[in-house]
């Protein structure tokens, strides 16, 4: 179930940082498309969700999207995280 936006008022940013999320949708922030069902990590709450992914095993590099509408995401239980 995608989280809500009470969800999303309820929790404290230290609730969520670190907590993993699924993509609902495809997202971009004007330099990557991220596809839907991407894992993420949570690293802020601030305007939106500041997500983090996986550092890429060949060219290192480690997609950041920021102010993503909590409706937009799956929040994974703890227990698969």
């Amino acid at each position: 179930m995608a989280m809500t936006h009470s969800e999303y008022l309820r929790m404290t940013e230290r609730e969520l940082r670190g907590r993993k999320v699924r993509t609902r949708i495809e997202m971009s922030n004007g330099y990557v498309t991220i596809p839907e069902g991407t894992i993420l990590t949570i690293t802020r709450k601030m305007g939106g969700l500041q997500l983090i992914g996986p550092t890429c095993a060949h060219c290192g590099i480690q997609v950041r999207i920021s102010k993503v509408t909590p409706q937009h995401v799956f929040l994974l239980p703890i227990e698969e995280q």
